[in-house]
């Protein structure tokens, strides 16, 4: 009999998409994407552990609930349900969330989940040995078969349209390093597993998705651990922020080494999908022409297939006087586009006037003589993202989050030909479906 509802009633926290691989490194597979109760004569087997491939039937919706439990839907909205909240079968025919469609995951991303049903006393589990692994509820303890490790399915994020925040202050309060509120992306490396996740788990819970990391030096001045040219550091770093579905920026040097590739971003270059050589190069490199031809050049070489942006000093916008020919150098070299860089004080300047002088920026970056770039830049073609104005004083703790996304809000109504920003904003509705947490024990 089907127990009575009413009193059940858990709050949904948020979602996630996940495939869950067993021992025999397949996937789980709800069977006709849901639908079966297994309580009927001769129903077929509702749930089975042997795909090669996670499909929509291997798709199962994480919905977060209160206490650290979550519930799992298939793709054609039926819960998995362990019959008589453990001990038996499982089935997938629900459409309401009650008691018996409630599990509570035990173990990490990296050591796999245990998943214990309602009654307290048993575990999901995949009979791995039998020629049908048939997942059921039947298991009193937790081991091999009764592990599942999750595979984050995220949306394909569209690189080349930024969402994100270098520093969003008082986000975590207890933080390590800093002042002990802000997340400070480029000090990512400088933290343990825990600190990261709850990092990561902000960023996402605020749609962002592009993520400045530094993978050595100084993150900024002495606020923060240095971090060590640790190539397996990196690869760590990289390797989790790209899992959780975030698109990791990465900074090609050390700005004390003159334009220096870090040993960690060469090791690392086929992990990079989005890179900039270095923060504000031209000062860095004196206006060098020379020296940052190389060091571009060098970042292309160590991650030929990543999208390259530059970044200058406030306001500065070419490695060369002649501006349009230094894009064009540029261009011809692989740069994709221009982290904009505005004043360090907020507000930088009215979002108005602000938004129209990066529009124009981006019309010429873009080659658009039809909407009045110069002839001089016709067949160029970089992108433009509001990257850094007024961080100065984010960083500072003179402005609140709530001010630096309304700010640039205002000030990207009058830049339509702007890919976005990196310093805080609202994402647009095309970033509404991504979770807002990343790991399935909370």
């Amino acid at each position: 009999m089907r127990r009575a509802l009413q009193l059940f009633q858990p709050r949904k926290e948020s979602t996630m998409n996940v495939a869950l691989r067993a021992a025999n490194n397949l996937f789980v597979c709800a069977e006709e994407g849901g639908g079966i109760d297994t309580r009927e004569p001769g129903s077929p087997v509702a749930v089975r552990a042997n795909r090669p491939e996670p499909n929509a039937w291997e798709t199962f919706t994480v919905e977060f609930l209160d206490h650290g439990q979550i519930a799992l839907k298939t793709c054609n909205g039926y819960y998995l349900t362990a019959e008589f909240g453990g001990g038996g079968a499982v089935r997938t025919n629900e459409r309401e969330l009650g008691p018996w469609e409630v599990f509570t995951p035990f173990g990490s991303w990296e050591s796999g989940y245990g998943l214990r049903t309602a009654d307290w006393q048993h575990f999901l589990c995949a009979e791995i040995d039998s020629p049908d692994p048939v997942v059921n509820a039947t298991r009193t303890e937790q081991f091999a078969w009764e592990t599942f490790h999750a595979v984050l399915l995220h949306p394909d994020v569209d690189i080349k349209s930024w969402t994100g925040a270098t520093c969003i202050p008082n986000a975590l309060p207890g933080i390590p390093f800093g002042d002990g509120r802000r997340i400070w992306t480029p000090a990512y490396g400088c933290y343990d597993a825990n600190w990261r996740a709850q990092i990561r788990a902000a960023y996402r819970n605020r749609r962002y998705t592009h993520f400045v990391y530094n993978c050595a030096g100084l993150p900024y001045a002495n606020d923060y651990p240095e971090l060590a040219d640790d190539p397996a550091r990196v690869a760590r770093d990289l390797d989790e922020l790209d899992r959780d579905g975030l698109v990791p920026v990465v900074v090609g040097t050390d700005d004390r080494k003159n334009g220096e590739l870090a040993r960690s971003f060469v090791a690392n270059g086929a992990r990079v999908r989005v890179c900039f050589p270095m923060w504000e190069m031209n000062g860095v490199l004196h206006n060098d022409l020379a020296a940052m031809q190389a060091c571009i050049l060098a970042t292309r070489a160590a991650a030929p297939q990543a999208d390259c942006y530059l970044h200058f000093t406030p306001g500065h916008g070419s490695i060369s006087e002649d501006e349009a020919g230094g894009w064009r150098w540029c261009q011809d070299h692989g740069t994709v586009g221009l982290l904009a860089q505005g004043a360090n004080r907020f507000p930088p300047e009215d979002p108005a006037s602000g938004g129209q002088g990066l529009e124009s920026t981006a019309i010429r970056l873009a080659g658009r003589v039809d909407l009045g770039a110069p002839p001089s830049w016709a067949g160029v073609h970089q992108l433009t993202v509001k990257f850094e104005y007024g961080v100065f004083d984010v960083y500072h703790g003179g402005v609140g989050e709530s001010e630096q996304r309304a700010y640039t809000a205002a000030f990207l109504a009058f830049a339509p030909h702007v890919v976005g920003f990196c310093d805080g904003g609202l994402s647009p509705d095309r970033q509404a479906g991504m979770a807002a947490v990343v790991s399935l024990a909370l």
